[in-house]
């Protein structure tokens, strides 16, 4: 891909329905490759849009197309890692997932770079984010290639769902 086409900013809000529909869909994806950690698509809508409304949603566009979604929590831990205390500023990252249109061209790991790049210019030296844990591990060795480690590792208890996760860290700054 042409990087000059490509740009990441805050998402537009004509395309929040767009990116809570990718959500959808890459969920269901997801799980039928064993991927479990939702259950249901998560964040539900109504919160998705509430993130949007604050500007914690970001997209990285294509040729003005959205090609993937995240969003940024800054100084946000959930409470079912209460044991985990940061004096870092730190984002959390709630929401990644890329148009199935898109699949495969690396713009997943694109997003992340450009996150960091603005989260680091922002003064955030910290990034959290926890994934499902399966048998092969997919997802832990997926952020161990963009260069998290690995805190803890253990069941949670979300409102709609209990897996096990691991929490996985990267610091912008060393």
């Amino acid at each position: 891909m042409n990087k000059s086409n490509i740009n990441f900013e805050k998402l537009k809000d004509i395309d929040v329905h767009l990116a809570y529909s990718i959500i959808c869909k890459r969920i269901d994806f997801l799980s039928k490759i064993n991927i479990t950690q939702y259950v249901e698509p998560y964040p539900q809508e109504n919160i998705y849009i509430e993130r949007q409304k604050k500007g914690l949603n970001y997209g990285l566009y294509v040729s003005s197309k959205l090609a993937v979604i995240i969003t940024l929590i800054p100084n946000y831990i959930p409470n079912e890692w209460n044991e985990y205390k940061s004096d870092k500023q730190t984002v959390w990252i709630s929401t990644l997932f890329s148009n199935e249109e898109f699949s495969g061209n690396n713009l997943g790991n694109q997003m992340m770079e450009e996150a960091e790049i603005y989260l680091e210019s922002q003064g955030y030296t910290r990034l959290l984010l926890d994934c499902f844990i399966n048998k092969d591990e997919f997802l832990v060795k997926y952020y161990t290639k963009l260069g998290y480690k690995e805190l803890l590792r253990k069941k949670v208890v979300y409102p709609i769902h209990t897996f096990n996760a691991a929490l996985m860290e990267k610091n912008l700054v060393d």
